[in-house]
């Protein structure tokens, strides 16, 4: 399962070196999420962080990394279902933006590349 999100995080990571796009302090705009793989990965993602959050500051690492693992299917769905590099310059940043909030979340309890190997 740490295979999946490994992979997951590696994928979305790419897509944002490959951007060459700075990283802004803006969350991704539910309203710009038009594809419904986009809508589910943005509500999964934040609802995870507030769980992951909340069993973080309990100091359950263990059940915080597990719980992580759930983006991992929303992410292989939105990477199959949307293109993520479209034309329109709105949708491509707050799909990026979305990106960042995922690595985020894949990344908040550990260092998920390090603990892939």
């Amino acid at each position: 399962e740490f295979s999946a999100l490994a992979n997951a995080d590696k994928r979305a990571r790419n897509i944002l070196a490959k951007s060459k796009k700075e990283p802004d302090a803006y969350p991704a705009n539910e309203k710009l999420c038009k594809e419904k793989a986009e809508q589910d990965l943005l509500t999964k993602t934040r609802e995870l962080r507030n769980q992951v959050d909340n069993l973080a500051k309990e100091g359950n690492f263990e059940a915080a990394l597990l719980l992580t693992v759930q983006i991992s299917h929303a992410v292989t769905i939105f990477f199959d279902s949307v293109m993520v590099n479209t034309e329109e310059k709105d949708l491509r940043l707050n799909r990026f933006r979305l990106l960042e909030e995922v690595t985020e979340l894949t990344n908040r309890v550990a260092d998920i590349s390090k603990l892939a190997t």
